[in-house]
């Protein structure tokens, strides 16, 4: 580590401070009426034992395997639950295949935007 120098030391740690940062993803929802593709104002969105109400995100881990299950529920709707959808997050994949192999395993998270269609009651 002496024959780094300064310059080496301050490049090792920017390294390690992407791959920790890198570990996570802000996830924003929004949700439509899936008869007229409206989108729907007023929801709810239970995720992770977090209440989230429209426009605001979270930030969830990438790691591959996490799953994180979302509940929507709007007035006047039928309660719509799943999975978040995942994707492969190419930079990570690349750090992990050629630099540092461990940040494969953050490299399939959720997606940064999700998008639910709910259905209106039928009363």
């Amino acid at each position: 580590m002496e024959k780094l120098g300064k310059f080496g030391k301050a490049i090792i740690l920017f390294v390690l401070l992407v791959i920790i940062v890198a570990c996570s993803t802000t996830v924003a929802f929004r949700v439509y009426d899936r008869d007229t593709g409206e989108e729907i104002p007023e929801y709810n969105i239970y995720i992770d034992g977090k209440v989230l109400r429209p426009g605001e995100t979270i930030v969830l881990s990438t790691a591959a395997w996490e799953e994180f299950r979302a509940r929507v529920q709007a007035n006047g709707y039928t309660v719509e639950e799943r999975n978040l959808e995942k994707k492969i997050y190419v930079g990570r994949l690349l750090v992990g295949i050629f630099l540092f192999w461990p940040e494969l395993g953050w490299c399939y998270g959720p997606k940064e935007e999700q998008i639910f269609y709910i259905i209106r009651n039928k009363e």
